[in-house]
């Protein structure tokens, strides 16, 4: 969904606010990257998930942060 629909739909947005005018953002800001988060879903074990999250920042294979930024509700 990201890749086929959001990022084109993005691209597009964004080129045309700053060519309208209507965005000013600076010269420093280069990249037009935004980064999607889909929607979690609810837990089938909680304990089990937070095991596995746990495990996987323990084993360098998430950062604290990415498991942080996974169990906030926006």
């Amino acid at each position: 969904m990201v890749f086929q629909f959001c990022r084109p739909v993005w691209d597009r947005w964004i080129e045309l606010a700053l060519l309208s005018g209507e965005l000013d953002i600076g010269e420093e800001w280069t990249k037009k990257e935004v980064k999607w988060i889909a929607q979690g879903f609810d837990w089938v074990d909680p304990l089990k998930d937070q095991q596995a999250q746990q495990m996987a920042v323990r084993m360098d294979l998430k950062v604290g942060q990415k498991w942080y930024q996974s169990w906030v509700t926006i």
